[in-house]
């Protein structure tokens, strides 16, 4: 995924690689998606350490 979105966080563009992290957009706990779907590139996002936590906290998981 990193490699994917250019080694950038795709919310504030931030490109300190050291920060970066894999997002999933649609929760890896969500009961009723199918396992190959959670996992998919199209579920996942590249996002700084901030924005992750961020997102964490709105999403509240």
């Amino acid at each position: 995924m990193k490699e994917r979105d250019d080694y950038c966080c795709q919310l504030c563009r931030e490109t300190d690689f050291r920060t970066l992290n894999v997002h999933h957009i649609v929760p890896r706990k969500s009961p009723f998606i199918l396992e190959s779907f959670i996992h998919s590139p199209m579920n996942q996002i590249t996002l700084c350490a901030n924005c992750h936590s961020i997102e964490h906290y709105i999403l509240r998981y």
